[in-house]
């Protein structure tokens, strides 16, 4: 499966590094050009804008902005890519990740 992170700032880096999670991750999406390419902080992951999303193929795509803007953040990212399956890093969100921790 190929991942990747929408939102290059403070939360996502913070979920990569502290998770070491670089590894798993393609690259980051970030709307804002002033980031495009730049490296994530303590990472080698590409930080490109989200018309990549329809070009690589991406399977998952992990958001880590703010919570109000996740349900708008999806829209625009199953117009470009509408194969992409999104969840939140935020555990509270609507939108996270199920896990069944029962097991």
């Amino acid at each position: 499966n190929r991942i990747c992170l929408f939102g290059a700032g403070h939360h996502g880096t913070t979920f990569i590094n502290l998770f070491n999670l670089s590894q798993y991750f393609e690259f980051v999406v970030d709307d804002n050009e002033m980031k495009h390419e730049y490296l994530l902080p303590g990472t080698n992951l590409e930080i490109v804008g989200s018309f990549r999303l329809n070009l690589e193929n991406i399977d998952y795509c992990f958001l880590s902005v703010s919570q109000v803007n996740e349900n708008k953040i999806i829209k625009k990212i199953s117009y470009l890519s509408s194969s992409v399956k999104c969840f939140s890093i935020f555990p509270k969100s609507l939108n996270t990740f199920p896990l069944d921790i029962s097991k």
